[in-house]
């Protein structure tokens, strides 16, 4: 019963992560094309159509840059 109940909230878990594209809110025009880690996986990035979510590729992890940006690896 107890490994059900794991697995039914890792499905769970996983059906409401962000995917690449998603939409995360408005971004300011002193906003435009910054970016930054929004967690281990990803990193949100302001564009045209307001923050998005964008994956880092499998098997790298979001890091901040000092000078800005961030990068996977």
């Amino acid at each position: 019963m107890r490994s059900a109940l794991i697995a039914l909230f890792s499905i769970i878990g996983v059906a409401f992560a962000y995917q690449t594209g998603d939409y995360l809110g408005p971004c300011t025009n002193d906003e435009l094309n910054e970016e930054t880690c929004y967690d281990t996986y990803g990193f949100e990035q302001c564009g045209d159509n307001g923050w998005i979510y964008q994956d880092c590729p499998i098997g790298t992890y979001c890091h901040n840059l000092s000078g800005g940006g961030v990068i996977c690896d």
